[in-house]
């Protein structure tokens, strides 16, 4: 199978990004204290819970707070960081609630050449830097519950919509 260019950037750039999610993942279980895990970690929570508050922001959800102080749960679990919204809508929802993904789109952007990559001390850095955010740019369970709830309206009408398109044809 031969791919194009384009193809090959894509598949380059998605696993220069490997390295890092594994050295998260590696902290992640290395580290036990929590706060330091919290503060190790801090660029990721910082970066999940803006882009949380950046898409509600502009899609009307009226983000009313932003907190990135970590705090212990009753459960024993951590809450790295919260926004709080106003303004949660079926429209708006899943738009906010998968707003973290964002980030892994923008470091894909800035993988290197794949055509004129060689190993080096930047690649390095990358992954340190990037790990953190690479291991928080999924939703966490409190966003996908967010995203459920706006899920089944939005699949509603994107099928609606086919079937008037389908009937207009």
């Amino acid at each position: 199978m031969q791919y194009s260019t384009i193809e090959q950037q894509i598949l380059f750039a998605i696993a220069y990004q490997v390295p890092a999610i594994l050295l998260g993942m590696i902290l992640n279980r290395a580290i036990t204290s929590a706060h330091i895990r919290a503060f190790l970690f801090l660029p990721g929570t910082i970066v999940h819970e803006g882009l949380h508050w950046v898409a509600a922001f502009l899609l009307n959800g009226q983000p009313a707070s932003f907190s990135i102080w970590p705090r212990r749960l009753e459960n024993g679990n951590w809450l790295l960081g919260t926004v709080g919204i106003k303004n949660l809508t079926w429209y708006n929802g899943i738009f906010i609630g998968l707003a973290p993904l964002v980030s892994f789109a923008f470091l894909l952007l800035l993988a290197p050449q794949y055509s004129n990559w060689n190993f080096s001390q930047m690649d390095l850095w990358y992954w340190g830097c990037t790990s953190p955010i690479l291991l928080f740019c999924l939703p966490s369970w409190q966003d996908l519950k967010v995203v459920a709830k706006s899920l089944l309206p939005v699949i509603f009408l994107v099928i609606a919509a086919g079937a008037i398109y389908w009937l207009l044809l």
